[in-house]
This record gives structure tokens, C-alpha cells and sequence, in this order.
């Protein structure tokens, strides 16, 4: 290939960019672009459930990080990165939820989070491995082929994200049909594959032999090779797996670039065929009858009317949610405040400038929930509206979501800071024997606080939704030329479209 994989991502994003109608390709064009530039490589474990993967993730990394059992666990995908350690649960409307590692099954397991009724989109965590230091990333994945539906819904969306895989199969159940249909689905993605053969330790030498030989007949001709790389190992005693790892490291010594590369162009001629898809939708979208159209629209107009009617919950919700804090921050004062007085002058101002401390520093902390809290409803609010234009239309509409990180770093980076009230400040200084009285506009201050934070912020949430929802009405009107009387315009468009439609397919055809 003349191109370079870097110059080919970056003219494709640049033809997508320029449509309205492929924003979610071209945000996926930019995260490869991402990936190209950073060499991080995403390795995925993958297979049917029940076949040990979570064990040998555990092993691998020398540390049992992962819940396991004997019934299907794993409910979530989880990547596992080099970094002091730490570990947060992402949601599907946004917010990044530090979490302690003994509460990880809460969240990541079938057990603890049946369906996924969390809303959990993916875990991360953060382990100090030297396995991973090269800028490896580590992914647990369900598995497929259980009674959870959802599981094997997210084990296969996530292999678009996979370069390499390992492939789980166990000795003691041959490979199946759903692990058929799973590894041909993988190998349209990943560039790199390492089939582990576990629980060996169950088998004889002759068994565990006759086995190997099966497997590799039937990997060669699903993955149309001549040979494949497998690895026999244990991953409850840990035999072979150092193996493993070895031969992935020095892969990712010697040949990262260009399974990242490879990677990359598989995965961008999977971002054509879906952004030549959506081309497909759309033009079915305008070939709808006139009057079918009218009553989309009338639809969606209705369905934005509402939404607009209902944001006021959004600041019902958020006063309540000041009422709380501010009866929780008068606890909190109530229950300091006899001790406190009980002290001479000089303590009692002293305890009550700590005391003030500590309850701005909660007053950080709660305002910079709601102001998440408000920002993952804006988020769910823009999942709506997509998946309404989906159902109406028949095309996608794409909204990048805000992450919402609760971790402490960001608080202190980012939050609202509060600042100790001046006038009070004045009255510690100057006060003789005045400490009650402090308490009381101690208090008073809190409330105007928090009061005032919920209020900008449901101003904000009315604002913001009422622009996202004048910007839909207008991008749909545009994109989909509703009502558009000028045939100059009508027929450029179609040309670009054309036009995109065409260099698209050069590129297909080029990877």
C-alpha cells in the first residue's frame, strides 16, 4: 500500500467531518486516528461463557483482580491498564464512578448486577503489572452463548474496539457452533490472535494431544491460515501461561505498529461499510411518501414540544436535592455546635474556622454532584432524541455524550470552588464573644450556596436542553431538506453525497 495507514484514516475523516449525516463515523474515524498516534494496543479475551477467561486474566497479571465462579459472571466489559491502582465504573449516561476493588462484583458481575440493571457501560481499572507497561490494555469481556442475552451483545460489540484476541476454549467441551460464529464475527477486526486451550490440568498427555490436533484442523479453516498460534495452559495452577504472555510481549516488542495498523484498516473499512449503510437509510428516508414525511415530523415535533413541557422536573429534582443537602449540612452544624461553644473564645473561633473548612469542602462535593447529576440527564435526554430520529426517520443522529468523572482529582480540578464568606470571615476576626451568632450565618451561608448552585444549574439544564432540541429541529430540516424549495440546493447536495458515496468506496477498496 503507497498510502500510509495514517494519511488514509485522515483523509477519511476529513470526508466524513463535511457530512452531517456521518457524525458517528467520523467520531469513530477519530478515535482510530487516536489510536494510530498513542500505539496503545487492545487486547480482548474472548470466547463462551464458562471457559475461564476472567481466572486467566487473573493469573496473567498475577493478582486476582477479577470476580470468578462457577456460573456465568462476568457482566461487563472491563479493561485493565498500567497505573497506580484504581478502579471506576463508567455508566451509560456518562458519570465515571471511582470504586473500591473489593465492590468491582457489584457492578461486574451477573450475580450482583443481573441484566446489568446498573447501567453499567464498561469498568477500567488501573494495576501496577509490568505485563502492561509496554502500553498494553487488557480486556475482560462476557461471555457469549449464555442465558444473558445482554452479555453476548456486549462481547460482540466490543470486538470492533479489540487488535488483538485471545480466544478461550477448554478441554472439556469441543468447539462449538456459537464459538464459530463468534471467531469468524472477531477476525473481521482484530489483526493478532492467541487461541489459549484451558483447564489442561483435567486431561491426560494423550487427551490434552488429541485435542490440540482437533483445534488446530478446525482454527486453520475458520481463520482460512495455514497455522494459528495456540497456547495449552491452566489457568487455575497457572501452567503455560507465562507462554502466553511472553509471546504476546515479544509481539508487542517487535511488531506493535503494525498490528495496530492492521487493526486499523479493518476496522476503518468497517466504519465505510456502515457509513455507506447509513448513506442507504437516508436516501430511503427521502424516498418516503410526502404526506408519510409530514407525519414524521409532526411527530418529532410533538416529541420535542413535550420534553420542553417536562424540564421543569429537572429543577424539581434539583431543589429537592438542595432540601437534602441542607438539612444534612444543619445536622452536621447542630451536632458540633455545643461542643464547640463549650470551648474558650480563642478554641471556639479556631474549632469554628475548621468546622467551616470541612463543610466547604462538602459543599464542593455536593454541588459538583448535582452539576453531574444535571449533566448525565442532558445526556440521557440526547440518547432519546437519537433513538427517537432511529425510530422515526430511520437513520441514525449522533450526540457525543460528556463524560462525567466523580473522582476527587477532577473535583478539585474542575469543580466550583466556594469561597469562605468575606462578611463572615469579618465577623470571626472582629467577634468577642459572638460564637452563636457565627453559627447562624455560618448556616445561612451554606443554604444561600447550595440554593444558588441549584438554581444556575436548572437554568442551565432548561437552556441547554432548549438548544439541543432547536438545533435537532433545525439539522433535521436541513439534512432532510424538509420543505426545501430550491433545486440548486437539492441538487448539490445529492451531488456531494454522490461524490462522498464514491471516494468512500475508492478507500474500501484500497484497504
Amino acid at each position: 500500500m503507497n498510502t500510509s495507514m495514517i494519511d488514509i484514516v485522515k483523509y477519511t475523516g476529513e470526508l466524513l467531518e463535511n457530512s452531517e449525516i456521518c457524525a458517528k463515523e467520523a467520531f469513530r474515524v477519530r478515535e482510530l486516528s487516536d489510536k494510530l498516534a498513542n500505539q496503545q494496543i487492545t487486547i480482548s479475551v474472548i470466547g463462551q461463557f464458562k471457559r475461564g477467561k476472567s481466572t486467566l486474566l487473573n493469573k496473567m497479571l498475577g493478582e486476582k483482580l477479577l470476580p470468578v465462579g462457577i456460573v456465568p459472571v462476568t457482566s461487563a466489559v472491563t479493561r485493565i491498564q498500567y497505573g497506580e491502582k484504581a478502579a471506576a465504573v463508567h455508566f451509560g449516561n456518562g458519570i465515571v464512578r471511582p470504586v473500591a476493588f473489593e465492590a468491582l462484583s457489584e457492578y461486574i458481575s451477573e450475580q450482583k448486577n443481573p441484566d446489568n440493571e446498573r447501567g453499567v457501560a464498561s469498568v477500567t481499572l488501573k494495576v501496577p503489572a509490568a505485563f502492561l507497561m509496554s502500553g498494553i490494555t487488557l480486556v475482560d469481556t462476557p461471555g457469549v452463548g449464555s442465558f444473558h442475552k445482554h452479555n453476548s451483545d456486549a462481547a460482540y460489540a466490543f470486538i470492533k474496539e479489540s487488535d488483538a484476541v485471545i480466544f478461550t476454549l477448554s478441554v472439556d467441551s469441543p468447539i462449538n457452533e456459537i464459538e464459530i460464529n463468534f471467531l469468524k464475527s472477531a477476525k473481521e477486526y482484530a489483526a493478532k490472535f492467541y487461541f489459549a486451550v484451558n483447564k489442561i490440568d483435567v486431561v491426560s498427555e494423550e487427551e490434552l494431544s488429541a485435542y490440540l490436533d482437533y483445534c488446530r484442523r478446525l482454527l486453520c479453516q475458520i481463520m482460512e491460515v495455514e497455522s494459528v498460534n495456540m497456547y495449552a495452559v491452566s489457568a487455575k495452577n497457572g501452567e503455560g501461561v507465562s507462554t502466553l504472555k511472553e509471546s504476546i510481549q515479544n509481539d508487542c516488542e517487535e511488531a506493535a505498529r503494525k498490528i495496530i495498523e492492521d487493526s486499523v484498516g479493518m476496522k476503518l473499512k468497517d466504519i465505510i461499510g456502515s457509513t455507506l449503510a447509513q448513506l442507504g437509510l437516508y436516501w430511503n428516508a427521502l424516498k418516503m411518501p410526502i404526506g408519510k414525511f409530514d407525519n414524521r415530523f409532526k411527530s418529532m415535533e410533538k416529541y420535542l414540544e413535550d420534553l420542553q413541557k417536562n424540564k421543569k422536573q429537572v429543577r424539581v429534582q434539583l431543589e429537592r436535592e438542595a432540601d437534602r443537602m441542607i438539612e444534612a449540612f444543619k445536622q452536621t452544624i447542630t451536632s458540633h455546635k455545643g461542643e464547640i461553644l463549650c470551648m474558650e473564645d480563642s478554641l471556639c473561633k479556631e474549632a469554628q474556622a475548621s468546622l467551616n473548612q470541612e463543610m466547604i469542602t462538602k459543599l464542593q462535593d455536593a454541588c459538583w454532584e448535582m452539576s453531574n447529576e444535571m449533566e448525565a440527564r442532558l445526556n440521557e435526554m440526547k440518547t432519546s432524541l437519537a433513538d427517537t430520529v432511529s425510530e422515526l426517520f430511520g437513520m441514525e443522529y449522533h450526540y457525543e455524550m460528556k463524560t462525567l468523572n466523580l473522582g476527587r482529582e477532577e473535583k478539585e480540578g474542575q469543580g466550583t470552588k466556594f469561597k469562605e464568606n468575606e462578611l463572615l470571615k469579618k465577623d470571626w476576626e472582629e467577634a468577642d464573644d459572638n460564637c452563636d451568632r457565627l453559627f447562624e450565618k455560618m448556616f445561612l451561608n451554606y443554604t444561600f450556596q447550595i440554593r444558588s448552585c441549584a438554581t444556575n444549574l436548572a437554568e442551565r439544564f432548561e437552556s441547554e436542553q432548549e438548544k439541543i432540541c432547536n438545533e435537532l429541529q433545525a439539522s433535521l430540516n436541513h439534512i432532510l431538506m424538509y420543505r426545501e424549495t430550491s433545486t440548486y440546493i437539492v441538487a448539490r447536495r445529492i451531488e456531494d453525497l454522490n461524490i462522498l458515496t464514491r471516494n468512500l468506496k475508492k478507500i474500501r477498496n484500497q484497504l
